[in-house]
């Protein structure tokens, strides 16, 4: 029997020295995806979206809409978002949440330094909502670091707006858009119908346009049909990781209803209602993107 020992201890050896080989190879090829992936998150693109009333009407309004900034995991250079947001020369700039999901004060300290910076190069007003991550992370579910972190942002310019569940109206050269802002679907899972359709008269009687914003596209779900002439939202990152057949939603986040749906970025019609959703810009978790990049989204609009 003595003499198997030697084999068997040859055996462990060549499968050990295998074993190692094939755990190289696999972080290898983990670290060349990492590098790829990390790579796509880099790359800004610029998306050009219009909504027309009619096809002979003119542009009347040209914004910029961004989302999921998410600063502790944004891979991409934030010079190079507000340069790439200021050469357009926007009207005004929606961004629909989640500032970070950490509640670590130097990303608070960061997020109030890029609007800052933004509203500085771009010199027009900024109206945003909360997302899910701002609510539950970056400010613990605690209402008073909520309100000292709008009070902070509305402290760097009286252009800077926060919409909770409020409005406000845009006017420029005789026209108007109202911009509503409802809060995440976390904590309006009702009511947003009813302040939908109070905003929606006060348009009407502005004879204005009527905008809708807010973090996650399933508040979709609860505000009936023809409740706005155009909808905004973020919250997906197209997936991030794009899977087939929708994987990454329908295993990973099941609790995403539209998204399982296949209605997770892009523009689309909804109800009735016209909505773009956002790849955003920053990454949750880990700061790779695979099949969608991170993105501003240059809209223009016509008059009612």
């Amino acid at each position: 029997m003595n003499e198997f020992i030697p084999l068997l201890i040859l055996e462990s050896h060549v499968f050990l020295r295998n074993l190692l080989i094939i755990l190289l190879i696999l972080i290898i090829f983990a670290l060349l995806c990492y590098i790829l992936f990390n790579s796509i998150a880099k790359k800004l693109k610029v998306k050009r979206v219009t909504f027309y009333e009619n096809s002979s009407e003119r542009d009347n309004f040209k914004f910029i809409f961004i989302s999921d900034l998410h600063i502790n995991c944004l891979p991409v250079d934030r010079r190079k978002i507000v340069s790439e947001i200021a050469a357009e020369s926007p009207d005004f700039i929606v961004f629909t949440g989640d500032f970070a999901h950490s509640d670590e004060e130097k990303y608070k300290k960061e997020s109030l330094d890029f609007f800052a910076s933004l509203i500085d190069a771009a010199a027009c007003p900024i109206y945003i909502t909360y997302g899910n991550h701002d609510i539950r992370d970056f400010f613990s579910s605690d209402r008073l670091k909520r309100d000292a972190f709008t009070r902070a942002l509305t402290d760097i310019s009286p252009r800077i707006r926060v919409l909770e569940n409020t409005y406000e109206i845009f006017r420029k050269n005789g026209s108007s858009i109202v911009i509503g802002g409802l809060n995440d679907i976390t904590e309006n899972e009702s009511g947003g119908k009813d302040l939908c359709a109070k905003w929606k008269n006060i348009a009407d009687s502005e004879n204005a346009r009527f905008m809708t914003i807010s973090h996650n596209p399933d508040i979709l779900l609860t505000l009936g049909e023809d409740f706005a002439d155009f909808f905004l939202a973020g919250h997906t990152h197209a997936g991030q990781i794009r899977l087939p057949f929708h994987a990454e939603f329908k295993i990973l986040r099941m609790h995403d209803k539209l998204p399982c749906r296949g209605i997770y970025y892009g523009k689309t019609v909804f109800n009735n209602v016209p909505i773009y959703i956002t790849s955003g810009l920053g990454c949750s978790i880990l700061p790779i993107r695979f099949g969608t990049y991170p993105e501003i989204v240059l809209i223009e609009t016509g008059m009612k």
